[in-house]
């Protein structure tokens, strides 16, 4: 039985009662209950095989009027817990699951085959759960499962043309009938995975790509769902019982890849912002060890234990705990990931009452602080100036009169002297998708390394693509944009929000005590200490 082409039946089967159901979603559906998670199939519960098979069971579509089975002709197509019981004894299969709070909303099965150059992955089930559609969750699963660019192959078998462009918008690349049929031994191989995929029926030639599974859906709709696709539909017809088999390799040439479209890849890489510093593993980042010489640095600038800090994008905590243990109890950390203050409160008990959610760019600190906190990079988050703007202005209506600000940024005049790309992103995109994608963000923290960063020629932006795994969260590949600053720009903008520098330097994590030249290798930070006028 074929799976992928599941994602062929995202949506109601009477189109007046799929607009009224979204319209009804769209008015009570909050993207933040959204949660995602992977984890490989072996370690599904018995309770999550009875949702899978539920939710499958409860969205899918029909089967086909023309189905051999007299008695299952036009009735809802429908897979019981066995079904999942057995893919979750089969090698190198996973799950991508999101969840509406707790209900489960979209679920999508996949392969992950290893080749000598790569892996290769095959999406063997997508399904929706119809009160959810028309979010973009199912289109989140997939991106999640093919979008990694260090990967070899991606592919499904549907019924479906609309999956088959899902799969070409997520790699950006084209179907390519030539380049499947010069790949049969690989499409083959991970073909001998899929239960359902009888591999001498493959038949790939330059106008079609067909594999029998004997899963008569419907094809009532075929017809309509090829005019949306567009005129670039390479595939020829369908008979009953087949599906097309669409297959991409990394080898093949982006597609070009207009603004709109880049546009709305940034967009998709800045909502998952707060997931991906989420995601970082502090503990094990070199630049998280230093918290005590830190504040031993800070604590120049505090007269007394009485002193009110607000520490904005504060992280996991470690600088607000460190103040609370040494008896500063009027101390507060922000940050705008709930996960990083969840994860604050149970690593630093003590002080968990020191923490709250918030985004530092609209909070609201009252009575006024005697000192902000702002470090490592909270300013320089965001790619669009007017929003670390924001932040700055924020720090100047939370600190009173007199009292100061300790921020650092990045270093943009290191960055620049060591980069060794330099280009216009919406000029050239392909190169940005040409760059390698690092873990670095998630393990290491260390995203000075020119290998792995472009800087904007137009905006000075620097852009990276890091890859999320292994985390328990859903595995991802993001662009991640950020801000860094020269001294001069960066005090520019203090003092036009009314701000007096009374210092600032270059420096090294843990060593604030030592100013270091601008270009020096250890100088990723520039720290700024401030005096609201």
């Amino acid at each position: 039985m074929a799976d992928c082409r599941r994602s062929s039946h995202l949506r109601c089967t009477d189109s007046k009662k799929r607009a009224i159901v979204t319209n009804v979603n769209m008015k009570r559906f909050d993207e933040t209950q959204m949660h995602y998670f992977t984890k490989k199939c072996s370690s599904i519960t018995e309770k999550e095989i009875e949702e899978a098979s539920k939710l499958f069971s409860e969205n899918y579509g029909a089967y086909s009027k023309k189905h051999p089975e007299e008695k299952k002709q036009g009735r809802q197509i429908k897979l019981g817990p066995a079904y999942y019981r057995n893919i979750a004894k089969q090698n190198n299969t996973y799950v991508a699951q999101a969840f509406y709070n707790t209900t489960l909303a979209a679920q999508a099965f996949y392969i992950l085959e290893s080749s000598g150059s790569g892996n290769m992955t095959w999406v063997i089930q997508l399904v929706v759960n119809k009160n959810y559609r028309r979010h973009g969750i199912g289109k989140k699963l997939l991106f999640s499962v093919w979008g990694f660019s260090n990967d070899r192959a991606w592919g499904l078998a549907t019924t479906n043309p609309l999956t088959i462009k899902t799969l070409e918008s997520a790699t950006l690349r084209k179907v390519n009938l030539t380049t499947m049929e010069n790949n049969i031994p690989l499409i083959r191989q991970i073909a001998q995975k899929v239960s359902f995929i009888q591999t001498e029926t493959i038949q790939i030639s330059t106008t079609n790509a067909t594999v029998f599974s004997n899963f008569f859906v419907s094809h009532e709709d075929i017809p309509e769902l090829i005019k949306s696709y567009g005129k670039e539909w390479v595939f020829s017809d369908l008979a009953e019982g087949y599906e097309w088999l669409a297959f991409i390799f990394s080898g093949q040439d982006l597609h070009d890849i207009s603004k709109k479209e880049l546009d709305g890849i940034f967009s998709h890489s800045e909502k998952c912002l707060v997931d991906a510093y989420s995601r970082m593993r502090m503990t094990q980042q070199l630049w998280t060890k230093h918290t005590g010489p830190e504040i031993d640095f800070i604590e120049t600038f505090i007269p007394d234990k009485n002193c009110r800090i607000a520490d904005m994008g504060c992280g996991r905590g470690r600088h607000t705990a460190e103040l609370y243990d040494r008896g500063y109890t009027h101390v507060q950390g922000y940050d705008f990931s709930e996960r990083n203050t969840v994860e604050a409160r149970k690593l630093h008990p003590a002080a968990a009452d020191c923490f709250k959610t918030a985004d530092c760019r609209t909070l609201h600190i009252r009575p006024k602080v005697d000192l902000v906190l702002c470090l490592y990079d909270v300013i320089g988050s965001f790619p669009e100036e007017k929003e670390n703007e924001k932040i700055i202005r924020k720090i100047k209506e939370t600190v009173r009169k007199g009292g100061r600000a300790i921020v650092s940024v990045m270093n943009m005049e290191l960055t620049r002297n060591i980069a060794k790309n330099n280009f216009d992103v919406y000029g050239q995109p392909k190169k940005l998708f040409k760059l390698k994608a690092s873990d670095i963000m998630q393990n290491s923290g260390n995203v000075f390394n020119p290998d792995y960063y472009v800087i904007d020629s137009r905006t000075g932006t620097v852009f990276r693509k890091e890859m999320f795994r292994g985390d328990g969260m859903l595995d991802s590949e993001y662009i991640i944009r950020d801000r860094r600053y020269t001294k001069d720009e960066i005090c520019g903008l203090f003092m036009k929000n009314g701000f007096l520098i009374q210092d600032v330097r270059y420096v090294q994590s843990g060593h604030w005590d030592v100013p270091l030249k601008n270009t020096d290798l250890k100088a990723k930070e520039i720290l700024i200490i401030a005096e609201r006028k």
